[in-house]
């Protein structure tokens, strides 16, 4: 019977220490192989100690757990002890990791996309404004009337928010592929 593992937010209580950590004998029993269960503990103990952490699950049979992954071996250990309650072969093969690598490969590729395309417009825009802005600040240097001056502030105020929008707009979207390209760059590293 498969158990289903929901990914849920919930803050980690204890760091698990992997030279104090201990091996329920459901673990042992689904890592069986040929030998004895002190074999089998000291090779679960290894895979554990080079396994990476990937999130806190929330299953129906365990609770909430911390979710450790190496290579192809997945293992659920208590989110309040130092105690590793089962042992799996992961599911996910070689085929589903590399389509989700393609995919945020597209993604990425997308956002990259829309970066330059956006840059090379508001680049031009923000050029455009701040040549009116100093046309602007010329021109207030010679008028008389208050009220120009007033609306010449108003204008310039407004050109420099304008700019500070069209800036933000591409600091987000280099943000976003800065991000796509740390986590492809983790996730390669992983498969």
């Amino acid at each position: 019977m498969k158990r289903k593992l929901l990914n849920e937010k919930v803050e980690v209580f204890t760091k698990v220490d992997p030279t104090n950590v201990r091996v329920k004998d459901h673990a042992v029993q689904r890592a069986r192989a040929k030998g004895n269960n002190e074999k089998v503990r000291h090779w679960i103990i290894s895979k554990f100690r080079n396994a990476d952490f990937i999130t806190v699950i929330n299953s129906s049979k365990y609770g909430a757990a911390r979710l450790f992954q190496y290579d192809s071996i997945s293992l659920i250990v208590d989110l309040q002890q130092n105690l590793i309650l089962t042992v799996y072969k992961s599911e996910a093969t070689k085929w589903v990791k590399n389509r989700v690598l393609e995919f945020c490969n597209r993604e990425l590729e997308k956002v990259s996309r829309k970066l330059r395309k956006i840059k090379n417009k508001n680049s031009k825009l923000i050029a455009d404004l701040k040549v009116e802005k100093e046309i602007l600040a010329r021109d207030y240097l010679y008028m008389r009337s208050q009220a120009k001056k007033n609306a010449a502030e108003a204008r310039i105020k407004a050109i420099e928010m304008e700019i500070e929008e069209l800036s933000e707009e591409i600091f987000e979207l280099e943000r976003a592929k800065s991000e796509f390209t740390i986590t492809l760059a983790s996730r390669k590293n992983v498969t």
